[in-house]
């Protein structure tokens, strides 16, 4: 696939950029029209975006479900361990979300890598070395 089929017509620059050119300012150093077709969270794809709140609602909920049974039921006989669970459920599912917010920037530094970066070429050797660690431990345990 060439690079020039990757480009999308951008309505608030007048020209072609990529997907990465587009998403990273959206709204913020972009003034995107409001019906832009690749803004989901302009005005004019709101539905779409209660659509998509919906169904991560009840993603999250499916979730919480199990956990906030087995809470309830380990509530009645031992009430300070059905909150202890509950709350380290709590701290680490939100550590997470805290922890993918934060680290935006060295995201944006892995994501802006190419063949040439030293990051890349570290994490190959690295990755080689573990492959071949886990092959000796394998047969040294066979």
């Amino acid at each position: 696939m060439s690079k020039s089929s990757k480009l999308r017509p951008c309505p608030a620059l007048g020209r072609d950029i990529s997907p990465a050119d587009c998403g990273e300012p959206r709204q913020s150093r972009l003034a995107c029209p409001a019906d832009c077709p690749h803004n989901p969270f302009g005005p004019a794809h709101y539905s779409q975006l209660l659509e998509i709140e919906d169904r991560l609602d009840t993603k999250s909920l499916e979730r919480l479900a199990p956990m906030l049974g087995v809470t309830f039921k380990l509530a009645k006989t031992a009430p300070l361990y059905g909150v202890t669970l509950l709350l380290a459920y709590g701290v680490g599912h939100c550590a997470v979300i805290v922890a993918a917010g934060t680290s935006t920037e060295m995201v944006q530094r892995f994501l802006n890598w190419n063949e040439k970066s030293r990051g890349v070429a570290m994490v190959k050797i690295i990755c080689g070395v573990l492959v071949l660690l886990c092959g000796v431990w394998l047969i040294y345990s066979a």
